[in-house]
């Protein structure tokens, strides 16, 4: 089935996939993706600098990315049993992590940039965390702990 506009230029389509399963997809009036559903793929909505991608993953955990114009993953949120947010650097690694645990604690991770050229190297991190009973903890570790308190 397809919408078009006063053009006749095809702007909508709702129609099955490969294997059988149904799929929307929009288009602007040159034809370049705006928004596309489908049962396997999720919700993804497009913009001329990235994208937003709306899914259910793995063992049914529904996920929202950022994703930036080289199709990288850029921030994600995701229920993976707890709330997490990742924000990633455009290799993809992840540089900041926040999450609140199921155990009550929730949890801030600053890392560095990984040296992948380096066999051995020891990632330098940082993480702040905060116990369901309200002890705080902070640490920095580069190859083991430099500081932590408490």
């Amino acid at each position: 089935l397809y919408l078009y506009d006063k053009k006749l230029v095809p702007r909508a389509a709702l129609s099955l996939d490969m294997v059988g399963s149904p799929m929307l997809r929009m288009v602007s009036e040159i034809g370049a993706d705006r928004v596309r559903l489908d049962t396997t793929g999720g919700l993804n909505l497009y913009g001329d600098a990235g994208r937003v991608y709306l899914s259910v993953k793995l063992g049914n955990e529904p996920s929202l990315d950022l994703i930036d114009k080289d199709g990288w993953t850029r921030a994600s949120l995701a229920l993976t049993g707890a709330p997490v947010m990742r924000f990633l650097d455009p290799r993809g690694d992840a540089r900041l992590w926040m999450g609140a645990m199921g155990d009550g604690k929730a949890q801030i991770y600053l890392g560095a940039r990984p040296e992948r050229a380096q066999p051995g190297y020891v990632l330098p991190y940082a993480t702040l965390e905060v116990a369901a009973d309200g002890t705080m903890g902070l640490q920095f570790r580069r190859g083991g702990t430099i500081w932590k308190a408490p």
